[in-house]
């Protein structure tokens, strides 16, 4: 059986050397006479006919090709460059007899280099007391930094740079952040505020780092969604005017500012703060892309994005709206930071399964019900029951008997014997005592023992914390 490749394909190969992506093809014969088809598995897809006494530059004779379908793809992926490449055998069939083979590879393309600025905020009170010890983008979301979610899916896209716009806790943010941005090929920037400067205000203070012709992103640091950057970029880039927001629908519209727009253009007409009548049901998602031109909208002093400039660039038909496909959350306020972590492990159910983990140190006795998230280093002990909707961090124990429900129970804490958490948050390094049992959106800030002390005639027990 011959093998075969096309200009194309030999293109791609030549392209792909350039970053290291290796074929394991060894494409140098010609197939004689026109194909019939080149098999490709299930789906179908045109190609041009080659002459056939063409030759590739390479030295690759070119055979006849006229059809193709695809068989089976491998994907491979250089996170930190934010490369891809696809790699896909092929079967060519003349007069219905198999008669050649080859491979072809889509080469890993660099894409354009953009920005982004993250709005960190500041004293992140409606989380407290979690934000009493850490700044709120390094409260660990689904065994994550929440910020980190978003850093890794503007890496992915292409985004080099990270401008942090903070106000409290600056070294801390650095310091730990530092290091999952060397790993994703990000240079972060802080932007410090000597006083708050609102939503839009930080732009102006960091505008020598986000000036340039490509356009950069804006993130609020406490969404959280499946980032279809892509998808945002090039909406953006099809509208061609300065500025796009993401937008996600509500169920009550009537409890937020609502994004009024046409719903085929995306052009936003007005925003509408709490409205009593019906006029639409998406809201502001957080979610930003900007040309350079807004910075000259947006002068050095506390300013609201929301109700100053965006405003203004809808009067002047420059603003359009991105609809958001699936789950979305601000994840800033405990109930919201709860049913967020519901969102998110349904939507990492019905994407990508295998990366529910239920961790190695179960005991076989516990029960894991629903969408549980159980980092590798914690252990689950004999007869508890976990779930549905549990989040358990790095090198949690969780003893004999416990129940937990609708929780997250952040890194290195502990949950002793016969305890019951249910919608509730447990902070880093507690100890939640033995027959303890916290409910109803409670938040433990770091570093909490609490247990039960029992009265001299042990009929009286009082629940205490420290």
């Amino acid at each position: 059986m011959a093998a075969w490749v096309s200009e194309k394909v030999c293109a791609s190969l030549e392209s792909a050397c350039a970053y290291n992506f290796k074929s394991s093809a060894n494409i140098t014969q010609e197939i004689d006479g026109s194909l019939d088809e080149i098999k490709w598995g299930r789906s179908e897809v045109k190609i041009e006919n080659n002459s056939g006494d063409k030759t590739h530059p390479c030295g690759t004779p070119l055979g006849h090709s006229r059809k193709l379908e695809i068989k089976s793809v491998t994907r491979t992926q250089n996170f930190r460059k934010s490369h891809q490449s696809s790699v896909a055998t092929c079967i060519a069939v003349r007069n219905g007899a198999e008669i050649g083979y080859g491979v072809s590879l889509t080469p890993a393309q660099k894409p354009p280099k953009m920005k982004a600025l993250i709005l960190v905020g500041g004293y992140g009170t409606r989380l407290r007391p979690l934000t009493l010890t850490q700044p709120k983008p390094l409260v660990e979301f689904a065994n994550k930094p929440m910020m980190l979610h978003q850093m890794e899916a503007l890496a992915q896209v292409g985004v080099d740079t990270v401008v942090l716009a903070v106000s409290y806790r600056a070294e801390q943010l650095e310091q730990e952040m530092a290091v999952h941005a060397e790993r994703l090929g990000v240079r972060l920037i802080f932007s410090l505020e000597e006083e708050p400067l609102g939503t839009a205000g930080p732009l102006a203070l960091a505008r020598k780092h986000l000036e340039g012709a490509d356009p950069f992103f804006v993130l609020n640091s406490d969404v959280i969604c499946d980032f279809p950057f892509r998808q945002m970029v090039e909406f953006h880039k099809s509208h061609g005017k300065e500025g796009t927001i993401a937008v996600t629908k509500v169920e009550e519209p009537s409890k937020y500012g609502v994004v009024v727009f046409d719903e085929k253009s995306g052009e936003i007409d007005e925003f509408v703060e709490k409205p009593q009548e019906y006029v639409g049901n998406k809201i502001n998602a957080g979610l930003y892309i900007f040309d350079s031109a807004i910075l000259d909208r947006i002068p050095l002093r506390p300013t609201s994005i929301e109700k100053e400039i965006f405003p203004a660039m809808a009067t002047s038909h420059n603003l359009y709206a991105f609809v958001l496909p699936g789950f979305w959350m601000d994840v800033g306020q405990p109930k919201d930071f709860l049913k967020g972590m519901s969102l998110f492990l349904a939507h990492k159910r019905a994407t990508a399964p295998e990366e529910l983990s239920t961790g190695a140190a179960i005991h076989e006795s516990a029960k894991i019900q629903g969408n549980v998230l159980v980092d590798p280093t914690a252990s689950v002990g004999e007869n508890c029951v976990i779930g549905p909707n549990v989040v358990i961090g790095p090198r949690v124990r969780i003893e004999k008997g416990a129940c937990i429900r609708k929780s997250t129970i952040l890194s290195d804490s502990t949950i002793a014997n016969f305890s019951w958490v249910s919608g509730s948050i447990i902070g880093r390094k507690c100890s939640i005592g033995s027959w303890v049992r916290i409910e109803n959106n409670c938040v433990i800030g770091d570093d909490v023992v609490s247990g039960f002390f029992w009265g001299e005639n042990q009929k009286t027990r009082l629940l205490y914390y420290v």
